[in-house]
């Protein structure tokens, strides 16, 4: 992508009315001093120290700048836009109450940490006899985030919240609807707001998005008309499974739970479907699993030629491997490890190398 089309691709995203305006002032210096006065408020009622005061306020705050990532597995490269808030006002604040509000989060059933800890839950899975396996994905998430239901969600789980902080209901929701809707960014000199929904970059948006995913999931779940053998997610991917003649009812509920937070479905394809770094085979009503790399992938590595030591080289190979091992089951590993000693020798590591670490590793599996 050259950097015109890059230009080009920024501004049609930025010109999408909806999401974001131009500004005709910055706004820095004015969220630098409410920043700076919700601290000074917190201190002088000793919700929080001192020390955490001086930690939180801030001085010469610059506007965030936003910078975008190609989606290079999508159709016509969208972006992904980032919003770098290091050294922005409210970037401290937003950071202090991220660091509250994630611990009351990522504690359901449906969460998952990586790859890993998904296997290790779908591998006793049982699917019912005419279940299909499908996988839902959030349109735009973060932007699409409703301001409101993200402040509601706040109040609604205060109990949780409150044991983490001495800071009162009112005082810490008008600081998070302060870091929500105040999201602003400079694009070659211009000034934009976000409109609606968190900014993706933003420390608090990443434990927002979770907190409404998870109470989507109190909402609906426990009202679907059939029940689902095992729901997961990851971020805003979904995997469950559903009756053959369901797939439709669940994306209606989840669409549902508010206009703003749509999904797209997929359902598996010769009883396949792919979650993760996995392909997830639909088998005698079992899932198994096996490791899986998209058309992007590059295949490119720590070359062996390259002057690190042997010992990260190694390194290199045993994760690979590891990888491939863990995450396939066995009818699918070796086809796994082929891939591996394909894209290794292509990174000039030597074949005598990776035959022996594979077999070492082998052994732990």
């Amino acid at each position: 992508m050259t950097s015109t089309q890059y230009d080009e691709k920024m501004k049609l995203l930025l010109n999408e009315e909806n999401t974001y305006k131009k500004l005709n002032t910055d706004p820095t210096n004015v969220l630098q001093k409410k920043n700076n006065d919700i601290i000074k408020q917190w201190e002088e009622k000793t919700y929080i120290s001192p020390n955490t005061a001086k930690a939180l306020k801030i001085l010469n705050a610059q506007p965030p700048k936003i910078y975008g990532l190609p989606k290079l597995h999508k159709a016509g490269i969208p972006m992904r836009p980032i919003v770098s808030c290091v050294q922005s006002p409210l970037h401290k604040l937003s950071k202090f109450l991220k660091d509250i509000l994630q611990k009351v989060t990522g504690t359901t059933n449906s969460y998952i940490k990586d790859s890993w800890d998904f296997k290790n839950k779908i591998k006793d899975v049982q699917l019912p006899s005419n279940y299909t396996l499908i996988s839902l994905d959030v349109v735009s998430l973060y932007t699409n985030i409703p301001i409101k239901l993200a402040l509601d969600i706040v109040e609604k789980r205060w109990n949780e919240i409150e044991e983490f902080t001495d800071i009162p209901i009112q005082d810490f929701k008008q600081a998070v609807e302060l870091c929500l809707t105040s999201t602003y960014f400079m694009y070659e000199q211009q000034v934009y707001k976000q409109i609606e929904g968190c900014a993706m970059g933003s420390p608090i948006s990443s434990v927002i998005a979770q907190m409404v995913l998870e109470d989507l999931e109190d909402s609906i779940i426990p009202n679907l008309n059939f029940s689902i053998p095992f729901y997961y997610r990851y971020v805003d991917d979904v995997i469950t499974a559903v009756p053959n003649d369901k797939c439709n009812s669940i994306l209606t509920s989840f669409n549902s739970y508010n206009h703003k937070l749509q999904f797209t479905i997929e359902k598996e394809t010769d009883n396949k479907i792919n979650f993760l770094d996995m392909t997830l085979h639909h088998s005698d009503n079992k899932v198994l699993t096996e490791w899986y790399t998209k058309n992007t992938w590059s295949g490119r590595y720590l070359n062996f030629h390259s002057q690190h030591h042997i010992s990260q080289k190694k390194s290199v190979v045993i994760g690979l491997t590891d990888r491939a091992l863990i995450l396939s089951d066995p009818p699918y590993r070796l086809n796994a490890l082929k891939k591996i000693k394909e894209v290794l020798m292509k990174n000039s590591y030597p074949e005598k190398l990776i035959n022996g670490i594979i077999k070492s590793r082998k052994k732990n599996y």
